[in-house]
């Protein structure tokens, strides 16, 4: 076993090595196109198809999905000296380092370990068995009893109880965002943060560099560096030297307080989340608390990205202070997914979910961008008479990303599932709520970036009460909204139907 560990390792290490010295020759075929006359330009056309059409041979045999493969071929196979320099940039899908891999996980096994058997936890439930194990035989996660969940069809609600909640913090807040935003609601946060720490409180942040570069100004995070008892970090921050992880990016948003209780859900601490600020409509967003067990699994993500943002690694156990005084039945597993993995954690639980379900499927999304296993998956439940609907965005944040959301529809439309747009405006509530039962809450997307790419955090939830007011909140939602039939599909324009028809070839890249 030693020996074959051993010699997959050399084997990534080669390959790392080629992969390194064709993006060097890339480089600089680029450059030399610059200085070459026309005959010598056709023998770098004549390097780059070969090593388009040996970039398609790797594709077909690598475990991508088959979405993002097709993508990629036809992209590489029309444009070869573009897409083969953008395949090797942005595309070709690397692992973090095996021994970052390696330290976090044996780490995070540690805190783990089940204690009960699923046959206990799911005596009488075969489908929810299914679903928990998905996801512990795949990664080091744990179910979870006795939590407290509260669901917020709104993040203002949310954000009034989770100031309250950062005001009574003793020993520590975990902030954990894509986006931090400099407005009324960060200047807020920010003042009672920098009182917190001055009472002695410990504060860390941890944002996302791409997804706040442009919302968070660096006098701003200086100043907060300068502040007793806080740290700020980002995650993957750009640079001078171009990162070949820059399309790994930390989607998470969580805050964590006192181990007792923590916030999470679909919004980033920015005023469009909290209606201060107007972007594309009333901006549709929810969010949930946890109180109880089920924290623990929000503190074990939180120490994985401080290590990997800080290379530190925090002692969980110092802050894995639950409440022991809820009781509850339901059923909560808190699960990471992104570039740690060797599986799809997400994906896999969504087509579960999907796969199962008896009566319906109840799905918020602010885009539709996924692979043909889950429209599939998603198509035949409708077909099998099982009740699914769909909410999406009318009003789009990006037009491209909802012409491509748009081009998604017809195989579920045509096999009698229900699409509807939210016409108040922007829809960015990530929701899968099944059979009235199983929810899964947290920050995923139903697109490729969120479903592959990025690190993101949910909840799959089993049993609670709350479930039942998620999906009233949400039937709310779509009588608000336009439905879209598969008559009123086909009517588009035949431009958009074209556009469509290429933007969903390539959907997978975007």
């Amino acid at each position: 076993m030693k020996n074959e560990r051993r010699t997959n390792s050399i084997i990534k290490r080669v390959l790392n090595v080629i992969i390194t010295l064709i993006l060097v020759l890339l480089q600089v075929a680029l450059y030399a196109l610059f200085f070459t006359s026309i005959n010598e330009v056709k023998y770098i056309n004549v390097t780059f198809r070969i090593l388009s059409l040996l970039g398609v041979i790797y594709l077909y045999q690598s475990k991508y999905n088959s979405s993002y493969k097709y993508s990629w071929a036809i992209l590489m196979t029309l444009f070869p000296l573009f897409g083969v320099f953008l395949f090797f940039i942005v595309g070709l899908n690397r692992r973090l380092p095996e021994k970052k891999i390696k330290k976090v996980n044996q780490y995070i096994s540690k805190y783990t370990e089940e204690e009960e058997h699923l046959d206990e936890c799911f005596s009488n439930d075969l489908i929810g068995k299914k679903h928990a194990s998905i996801l512990i035989n795949q990664a080091n996660l744990k179910v979870y009893k006795n939590t407290d969940f509260k669901f917020y069809s709104d993040p203002v609600y949310k954000t009034k109880d989770l100031i309250e909640d950062i005001k009574k913090a003793k020993q520590y807040i975990f902030m954990e965002y894509f986006i931090l935003a400099e407005g009324k609601l960060f200047s807020e946060l920010e003042e009672i943060l920098i009182h917190k720490a001055s009472e002695g409180v410990e504060v860390k942040i941890l944002y996302d560099d791409i997804g706040s570069i442009t919302r968070l100004s660096k006098d701003r995070i200086n100043f907060l560096k300068k502040q007793s008892n806080i740290e700020i970090i980002a995650y993957n921050p750009m640079g001078a030297k171009l990162s070949l992880g820059i399309n790994y990016r930390d989607h998470r948003k969580m805050t964590i307080i006192d181990g007792n209780v923590v916030y999470s859900g679909g919004d980033n601490i920015a005023d469009e989340y909290v209606h201060i600020k107007q972007r594309h409509g009333f901006w549709r967003d929810t969010s949930f608390r946890l109180m109880g067990e089920a924290v623990k699994g929000y503190v074990l993500m939180f120490v994985e990205m401080w290590y990997l943002s800080s290379k530190k690694m925090l002692d969980a156990s110092k802050y894995m202070r639950c409440r022991s005084d809820i009781k509850n039945e339901a059923i909560h597993i808190p699960f990471g997914d992104g570039p740690m993995n060797n599986v799809d954690l997400a994906s896999d639980i969504i087509l579960s979910l999907v796969n199962n379900a008896k009566k319906n499927i109840y799905i918020s999304t602010p885009y539709l961008i996924v692979n043909q296993e889950i429209i599939d998956a998603l198509a035949n439940a409708s077909a099998s008479g099982v009740d699914v609907r769909i909410l999406v965005p009318c009003i789009p944040d990006k037009k491209v990303v909802f012409w491509m959301t748009q081009a998604h529809y017809r195989k579920i439309l045509e096999k009698g599932g229900k699409i509807y747009e939210y016409t108040p405006g922007f829809n960015h509530a990530k929701e899968i709520v099944v059979d009235g039962e199983y929810a899964m809450l947290g920050t995923i997307n139903l697109d490729y970036r969120s479903l592959y790419l990025h690190f993101e955090c949910a909840d799959l939830i089993m049993y609670d009460q709350e479930i039942k007011k998620i999906e009233e909140d949400f039937i709310k939602n779509i009588n608000e909204s336009k439905i879209i039939t598969y008559e009123n599909w086909k009517k588009r324009s035949f431009i958009k139907k074209v556009i469509q028809y290429f933007l969903y070839i390539f959907s997978s890249l975007f």
